[in-house]
């Protein structure tokens, strides 16, 4: 258990979270501005590599439309300008590395790096393993300490304080990291991410525009998330189809950019939920267009 804990960290590091910048086609023509804003989709920046003008304008390639959803009703894709590459669905950049990386989760300073896609299967391993090992250590000290009060040796010999050091170490990463490996599998799950779990919990984004309904009581609820497709599914996106890889570091993930989903590029996602922010957003764009024109009538009527 020890050399599985320890292999997964370095792979973990080694493997790496993946970016966009490993496709050569996910980069745009570098004729970016540091000073350009990434997020906005009404700036310059995009309207020269999505505008109207056929000589400059540009589009991601097809395999990035295979599976792309539009955040908030923006008119235009994500890209980043630091990097000088599109961001994918769920692809953010880490102020911390300088870099984009694919389904980012988060930027995790034990390990030294940002756990993404491609190395996410390894870090909930880490997790798994370690917890597991501390759980090992902490019975068969345990038991040795109880055995040690048990029989009364206290009478004759002293206790080992390394025993004591032992035992109370291995209680404090079994309680520390168990907990953190149970919140970390309730995300595998739900097939959140941590940034999206905090976008959803300070409700940044699920509650803007197309990202509720109203229940029958009228009531204002949630639509949920989109890429929740039930714990199955959620579990074998992350950690594979197959028990063997569910219980070895085995890698699942490939870099192919066509015709696939576990590339960290493309992602499955819920058909019939889709449906409802689609629904959703056409009729928030109607809404806008109505709204527009009347407030053209009323300027023009003064």
């Amino acid at each position: 258990m020890f050399v599985l804990s320890m292999y997964t960290y370095f792979k973990v590091i080694i493997v790496g979270a993946g970016s966009p910048l490993d496709f050569p086609e996910l980069k745009t023509d570098g004729s970016k501005s540091s000073t350009e804003n990434p997020y906005s989709a009404t700036d310059e920046a995009n309207e020269r590599l999505l505008g109207n003008d056929p000589s400059t304008a540009r589009s991601p390639p097809q395999e990035l439309f295979a599976s792309h959803t539009f955040k908030n009703n923006a008119p235009a894709y994500r890209w980043c300008s630091t990097c000088g590459v599109w961001k994918p669905d769920r692809c953010h950049h880490c102020s911390t590395c300088q870099k984009c990386f694919l389904r980012m989760d988060h930027h995790c300073p034990w390990f030294s790096a940002c756990i993404g896609f491609y190395n996410h299967k390894f870090f909930i391993q880490s997790l798994i393993y370690i917890t597991v090992y501390c759980m090992l250590t902490l019975c068969v000290s345990g038991a040795t300490l109880f055995e040690f009060f048990w029989d009364q040796d206290y009478s004759d010999s002293y206790i080992s304080l390394n025993m004591v050091f032992l035992f109370v170490t291995s209680l404090a990463f079994f309680v520390a990291v168990g907990l953190f490996s149970a919140f970390s599998l309730y995300m595998v799950f739900k097939n959140y991410t941590t940034i999206e779990f905090q976008d959803i919990k300070w409700q940044y984004s699920e509650l803007q525009d197309s990202g509720y309904e109203f229940d029958a009581d009228g009531k204002k609820r949630r639509l949920g998330h989109i890429y929740d497709l039930g714990a199955c599914r959620n579990w074998q996106a992350v950690m594979g189809t197959s028990w063997v890889s569910w219980v070895l570091p085995i890698a699942v993930t490939n870099r192919k950019l066509t015709g696939t989903f576990n590339n960290g590029i493309n992602f499955e996602v819920d058909e019939e939920l889709f449906e409802k922010y689609r629904h959703n957003a056409e009729i928030q764009q109607q809404l806008n267009r109505q709204l527009a024109e009347y407030r053209d009538r009323v300027r023009g009527v003064r």
